[in-house]
């Protein structure tokens, strides 16, 4: 029932990944600005790779962890843009 949001992998990112040899492992790290609004989100990743130029699906998981957003401020959507506003007063001339 839930619209993906956002998301991004290695291959976006442009990590050179490359193949490992038996008992090497990679550490991933994302780290990304979260500026949603306040509600109720679901966290989703998985590890995937090409073989032979074919897609491949190692491991997914779906909605792993609940992450709840307490805003005090109100915006449209589900993002916060941090939009900075300044005003300037123009008086008429008396």
């Amino acid at each position: 029932m839930g619209a993906d949001l956002t998301g991004t992998n290695t291959m976006f990112e442009s990590s050179d990944v490359k193949s490992v040899k038996k008992g090497d492992e990679y550490v991933v790290e994302f780290t990304q600005k979260m500026t949603l609004q306040g509600g109720e989100y679901l966290l989703s990743m998985s590890c995937t790779g090409f073989e032979n130029g074919e897609h491949v699906v190692y491991h997914r998981l779906y909605d792993i962890v609940n992450i709840t957003v307490i805003s005090n401020k109100n915006t449209v959507g589900v993002y916060d843009m941090e939009s900075d506003v300044s005003l300037t007063l123009m008086r008429a001339e008396r």
